[in-house]
């Protein structure tokens, strides 16, 4: 694929060149598609999930997590410690800094139960 900009030729093989990726990027996503309700009920509609509109209709589930049971977004961590994990990933130092001083307590706690755990598996294995 050849695409140009500003009359500089851009090759798709060559996007991983620092700086081109950008201009490929941009070349290929100029028209950002508009993703509000009307849109997804179109697509639920078009791909045969009727009983997900009716139960749209009848103000059981949302548009949204109707797209998520047809497949078309993720629904989420599960668990509680996956959801630890997900917010704990994209939170900020700060943020990261402030829950820890909030939560030192339960931390410090769970930091003492693990690390009484990691040295009774150290102590069970044979020494080398």
């Amino acid at each position: 694929m050849r695409a140009s900009k500003d009359g500089l030729v851009i090759d798709a093989t060559m996007k991983s060149i620092v700086g081109l990726r950008s201009d490929v990027y941009e070349l290929c996503m100029t028209d950002k598609a508009k993703r509000d309700n009307s849109y997804w009920t179109q697509r639920l509609e078009k791909d045969g999930y009727g009983n997900l509109l009716d139960r749209i209709d009848q103000d059981e589930i949302t548009v949204y997590r109707a797209t998520q049971l047809a497949g078309y977004r993720k629904t989420g961590p599960k668990s509680p410690a996956a959801k630890l994990a997900y917010h704990w990933e994209r939170a900020s130092h700060a943020e990261r800094k402030r829950f820890v001083r909030n939560h030192l307590t339960d931390v410090n706690r769970v930091g003492r139960e693990v690390l009484a755990e990691v040295r009774a598996e150290q102590a069970q294995k044979p020494s080398e």
